[in-house]
């Protein structure tokens, strides 16, 4: 009896130390992922973001719930225009340029970006 009771009390242990050890490896795991953010912005209608600096390959996030057409352009700091993305209330671009950048935003109603390394 003695040992069935040892035994459960050591299973026990090892499954509380184990559950300890996941929970900081996805606080890590998170933590790593926010320092990938480069940029957030957001904003309503019809705006221009702060510049920002992209180093290696990134990804733009947008939403704009109210507006099922937005449109968002990416500028380099000479003005150059470096293609466009929107068209739907949400969705993911991808790019491999890199340099200083902002995006014209054109739309009608309250709009998200999220700016990360891919």
């Amino acid at each position: 009896m003695k040992k069935k009771v040892l035994i459960l009390l050591i299973a026990f242990s090892l499954i509380f130390i184990t559950g300890l050890f996941a929970s900081t490896v996805t606080t890590e795991s998170t933590t790593t992922k926010a320092k990938e953010v480069v940029a957030i912005f957001k904003g309503e209608g019809i705006l221009q973001t702060a510049p920002f600096v992209v180093e290696k390959r990134w990804k733009i996030e947008w939403e704009s719930p109210e507006d099922g057409n937005p449109m968002f352009l990416i500028w380099d700091m000479s003005t150059k225009n470096h293609g466009t993305f929107g068209g739907s209330k949400s969705g993911v671009s991808y790019y491999y340029m890199t340099g200083e950048f902002y995006i014209q935003v054109i739309t009608s109603g309250q709009w998200t970006i999220n700016i990360a390394y891919q």
